[in-house]
């Protein structure tokens, strides 16, 4: 055990903490590191979005915090301004409040800018679309990014396949042709 579990006393395997594990949770640490992200980087900030197992509700006690951060500026700038904000998240009271039951959660960020999303698609916006929770748009620009995907799956004819063992693959374009080359 760690110098810091140790600190706090926990028990980083407790099933108890383990079948419990839902959006709520993590919420007080969500709403603190958007605090933290609107102070850092003030106006630049565009949007927020929580995707992946704990958008999901599917979270496991090894699951990351899967975040998609969009500013405005340069991607340095972004990415200077989350580091910064991450970095303050650990010393705040809702991190050590996780740690404490045993649970220690990883930001997984994929930082844009809004130019970027204004200009291009990335894939993950397939899951973003289908199970993302926006955390802050304030001038609906993810929203209305989100709305885009959506059309453009419709006239693609994107279909989510679903496994039995519950995992899926996205059928981007299932009338695809070798050599068709096409955009989300």
């Amino acid at each position: 055990m760690g110098k810091v579990a140790e600190q706090l006393s926990i028990n980083p395997l407790d099933p108890a903490i383990m079948e419990i594990l839902t959006f709520e949770t993590y919420q007080p640490l969500l709403n603190r590191f958007l605090s933290l992200l609107k102070e850092e980087m003030g106006e630049r900030l565009v949007g927020v979005v929580l995707y992946g197992s704990l958008a999901r509700n599917q979270v496991k006690h090894d699951s990351d915090v899967d975040l998609l951060v969009v500013g405005k500026g340069s991607k340095e700038d972004v990415e200077g301004g989350y580091r910064r904000a991450r970095d303050a998240l650990e010393g705040t009271s809702e991190y050590r409040a996780l740690v404490k039951q045993g649970i220690w959660p990883s930001i997984s960020p994929f930082i844009v800018t809004e130019e970027y999303l204004r200009q291009s698609t990335p894939w993950l916006f397939l899951e973003i679309q289908d199970h993302g929770l926006i955390l802050y748009d304030p001038e609906g620009f993810l929203a209305w990014k989100i709305e885009r995907v959506r059309e453009r799956m419709r006239e693609l004819g994107t279909k989510k396949v679903m496994l039995p063992d519950g995992s899926w693959y996205w059928d981007v374009k299932p009338n695809w042709k070798p050599g068709e080359v096409f955009e989300l």
